[in-house]
């Protein structure tokens, strides 16, 4: 199936493929899709992706090396990332820049968009109860707690 010459949206996939995974079986598909896209520059992505992005790379990346991403993302790919005019961390909407600093204490973007929620919006909130403790233990306020944690006496 062959794209209309319109605007196409890109996936948070494709850059991950792109940027960790140089032997996945796609990379080569991959790549030759990115070079086109910047040979065409018809492509959008949107902040949330490269919000994603930054947390799957979190990781792997240090603080700085997070922040260039982010703010070099829109060239290194000839893509244009919609809302087009968020420009740097301060003027993204809605708690992003507080959501980008949880992020490059490596949280994944679902991650630090739950913990940013919780904090900045539920009031009287003291425990998180998940499966996932270990995703989010030093990186919050909150008490973090399993299941397990929660029903044992004495936690």
């Amino acid at each position: 199936m062959v794209a209309e010459k319109g605007t196409i949206f890109l996936d948070t996939n494709v850059f991950v493929i792109d940027l960790r995974y140089k032997r996945d079986r796609h990379y080569r598909t991959n790549r030759a899709l990115l070079e086109k896209v910047k040979e065409d520059r018809n492509a959008k992505t949107s902040i949330i992706n490269l919000l994603e992005l930054c947390g799957i790379l979190s990781f792997n990346l240090n603080s700085r090396q997070l922040e260039n991403l982010f703010h070099y993302f829109p060239t290194r790919y000839s893509v244009k990332v919609f809302p087009e005019d968020y420009a740097t961390l301060e003027n993204l909407p809605f708690g992003l820049p507080r959501l980008f600093e949880m992020i490059s204490r490596k949280l994944a973007f679902t991650d630090a968009l739950l913990l940013q929620h919780i904090e900045s919006h539920i009031p009287r909130v003291l425990t998180l109860i998940t499966w996932d403790a270990d995703h989010f233990q030093g990186k919050s306020s909150l008490r973090i707690l399993t299941p397990e944690d929660y029903l044992s006496p004495g936690k």
